[in-house]
């Protein structure tokens, strides 16, 4: 009887910290395993960056960092839990911190800001370990925003393979805010690991009336590389699986339907040519409903990278629906998809059957020209990827009744799924508003 008590108990306890993570936010005691403070005295600014395993960039990091015209703020460096501490830190005032476990990137910005938050910095500003300072006076212009009247500052970024500078509304990528902007807010959500963190984070503090403010200086930043068929399964389970809770968190139930739906069409159409892209696509789904957060258990399989070709021949292939459905009207959407349309169809002949590569990232769009070829490849950064190889799905019949097929099988697990999700939503009582300050208030 007492075993059974106790066994209880411990359920129990369990699951209040496990809500906890969910509602209000873990304290760093609970998340952090030493922090070694390397300042003379507190700044008004913190700059936190999370890292793990990659001291390289991170060396860089503050290298670039140190050549800013305005050095007036403290560095807070989250690292995973076996790195080791960065010896030069090129005369910057730093915070090392070390983390007891994995908790990807959102249980890294969490740790940063909570850091800070406690600390009592003014501003913060959020950077992931490979986005560089590229301007000199970023610091200095993202601080004079926030400190004019703004609640936040976004630089504009460009990618580290050229091109030009764009204006984005990314967070981690060197997005300042104020400390009243975070008591209001909240927090980066803990829970969410890995995926759509960010994208959350500045929705919530633009429900909260934040005022954004552009700079004209720059950050640095790596091209992104999600495309599926480059990166490893886990990675982008945990990415999509991201993307479709912050849809659940932050956006309206049509756009959640719609994400879990574009999911399930492009994972079940992709069934027969890449099992483990259908697991990491349908999985996310499936996950995200029912408010699987934290680190997802994956097989080995799905944790080793996609290896590339020695080569390939074929024809480039254009992106047929970029700008699909774009337009503000009914009718304008309608007109974008038919031009859309009309381009894969003048396509057709000289792709059936035959090999086309695509220079960059290959989205629903690539897969819709990928299924009439017999071989598609991928080209990124200097490498190749197979897409479909050997493929003779297009010459059967049934090719013409399998995409009906998964249509309808997608809208009715949508619906199912969509639904499903949101009554574990208010069953578990998930809520992101004041995340990681509200204890503090209390």
């Amino acid at each position: 009887m007492n075993a059974q008590k106790t066994e209880t108990g411990d359920a129990k306890r369990m699951r209040d910290a496990a809500s906890a993570l969910l509602h209000d936010g873990p304290e760093l005691e609970d998340l952090v395993a030493e922090i070694r403070d390397m300042r003379n005295g507190r700044k008004r600014i913190a700059i936190a960056i999370p890292t793990r395993n990659w001291n390289e960039i991170l060396s860089e990091h503050l290298k670039r960092l140190s050549a800013q015209t305005f050095r007036d703020f403290d560095v807070i460096i989250v690292y995973g839990e076996d790195d080791e501490y960065l010896d030069d830190v090129c005369g910057l005032q730093v915070v090392h911190i070390r983390r007891k476990s994995d908790c990807g990137s959102a249980g890294g910005f969490y740790i940063g800001e909570k850091f800070a938050f406690d600390e009592g910095y003014d501003r913060v500003i959020l950077a992931d370990n490979d986005a560089l300072p590229d301007s000199g006076s970023l610091v200095l212009e993202l601080v004079r925003a926030v400190d004019s009247g703004a609640d936040i500052a976004l630089p504009k970024v460009r990618n580290k393979k050229g091109g030009e500078a764009r204006t984005i509304d990314i967070i981690a990528q060197y997005g300042c805010m104020s400390s009243a902007m975070l008591k209001k807010a909240g927090l980066t959500f803990f829970p969410f690991y890995f995926g759509g963190e960010d994208i959350e984070h500045l929705e919530r503090m633009r429900r909260h009336g934040a005022k954004i403010a552009y700079v004209e200086s720059c950050a640095l930043h790596p091209p992104a590389s999600a495309s599926m068929f480059i990166v490893k399964p886990s990675k982008k389970l945990h990415h999509l699986r991201g993307l479709i809770l912050f849809s659940y968190l932050g956006k309206s139930v049509i756009d959640v339907y719609c994400e879990i739906f574009m999911l399930l069409v492009y994972g079940l159409f992709l069934l027969p040519w890449r099992a483990g892209i259908f697991r990491g696509m349908c999985g996310a789904a499936c996950h995200a409903s029912q408010m699987h957060f934290f680190r997802l258990k994956t097989s080995a399989e799905d944790d080793v990278s996609p290896a590339p070709v020695n080569g390939a021949e074929g024809f480039g292939a254009i992106s047929l629906m970029a700008g699909f459905y774009q337009g503000r009207t009914v009718l304008e959407k309608a007109g974008s998809a038919f031009r859309s349309l009309m381009r894969y169809l003048a396509q057709m002949p000289r792709i059936f059957g035959r090999s086309i590569v695509f220079d960059g990232a290959v989205g629903h769009d690539g897969i819709a020209l990928a299924i009439l070829a017999k071989n598609s490849y991928l080209k990124y950064d200097g490498k190749i990827f197979p897409v479909f190889k050997e493929n003779r799905f297009y010459l059967f019949p049934i090719f013409f009744l399998y995409f009906p097929l998964v249509v309808f099988l997608s809208v009715f697990l949508a619906v199912a799924l969509g639904t499903f999700g949101y009554l574990r939503m208010y069953m578990l009582g998930v809520r992101t508003e004041g995340y990681g300050v509200r204890k503090q208030e209390k």
